[in-house]
């Protein structure tokens, strides 16, 4: 399904984030939501796959408290 005419439509503030060696969903794929959704910010996790969040927990955490703190 194509969903960029939707994600055009968001009007909150989103953060994408991408982990670098996440073979599953690849980080490009991420970034590429970003660019459609007006304003959203994207960030890639270094040496993570696709469970960055559990690879990384500390830099995922970091970056997620960030983003809902600004």
């Amino acid at each position: 399904f194509d969903r960029t005419a939707a994600y055009r439509g968001i009007t909150v503030p989103c953060l994408a984030l991408g982990f670098a060696d996440d073979r599953m969903i690849p980080p490009y794929l991420a970034r590429e939501v970003a660019d459609i959704i007006p304003g959203a910010r994207y960030q890639e996790v270094p040496d993570a796959g696709h469970f960055g969040y559990l690879e990384q927990p500390e830099v995922v955490n970091k970056i997620l408290v960030e983003f809902f703190v600004a």
